[in-house]
Formats: structure tokens, sequence, C-alpha cells
């Protein structure tokens, strides 16, 4: 294709060139970057568990949104569901070998957050399974 709308450009051939961002925080973030992925990755750290397992540990998530992520975060190969074939049916996510690598990375978030959050100032408020001590967390190790 030729332009012509200049004579100086006419008998060149109009290039288009496909931007392609090979960033890797870009890409990162293009995989992560949803609100509640990390959380939902540093929770089955630990080990697979069940929707409404999964869903009370998270904390303020609906059904709806939780629901949508697991099937997003399963596309992107970060967890997988399995559907059990006892009755009553139990379906169960876990971390794939790409999710499970990035415990490295949610332990230096772990650590910055606890170092420069904005709740560092505030005394941590105990909610069940929605709160996780540092002694609870997958980051620690036992005494």
């Amino acid at each position: 294709m030729y332009s012509t709308s200049n004579p100086s450009t006419r008998d060149r051939p109009l290039l288009i060139q496909a931007r392609v961002d090979l960033c890797p925080i870009k890409e990162s973030a293009k995989i992560l970057g949803k609100k509640w992925y990390l959380v939902i990755v540093h929770r089955l750290l630990d080990k697979p568990r069940g929707f409404n397992e999964l869903k009370e540990a998270v904390g303020d998530i609906s059904a709806k949104i939780l629901s949508q992520a697991l099937q997003d975060m399963a596309e992107k190969k970060i967890l997988e569901r399995r559907v059990s074939s006892e009755s009553p049916v139990r379906v169960e996510y876990s971390l794939t070998e790409q999710g499970e690598d990035l415990a490295g990375t949610l332990r230096e978030l772990y650590d910055w957050g606890k170092r420069w959050g904005l709740c560092k100032d505030r005394p941590m408020e105990s909610e069940g399974t929605r709160f996780r001590t540092p002694e609870a967390s997958p980051f620690t190790s036992p005494s």
C-alpha cells in the first residue's frame, strides 16, 4: 500500500509497525494485575482449597467475583480446578507449577507490605481466617 496524500511519500510504502511491549513488569501485571489474584494465590500456597473455603480465606470477595477470578486464573495456568467424581461433587483449586513459582515474589511483597503498608501503625484485628497472624502465614518458618 502506498500513501498518496503527500508527494514526498508517494513512492514509499506505508509501514505500520505493531507495538509490542516486552517489559516483564507489564507482562506480569497483565497476568496478575487483577485485584484479588495475589490474595488468591497467597491463600492457595499452603494447601488446595474448595470454593467456599477459599472464599472464606480470601475475605471480602463476592462469590461471582471469586468465580470469575478462578476461571481466569485457570485459563492463565496459574491454578487448576479439579472436580471430584464422588457424591456430592467437590471442586478443589490448587496452584500449578506456574502459580507455585510466585511464592518467592509473594514473600517479597509480604515483607514489603509489613514494612511499608498503611496498616503498619494500626493494631491488627483478628477476624478468624480472614486475618492471618505471621505465625499462620505460609511465609514464616516454625520457631
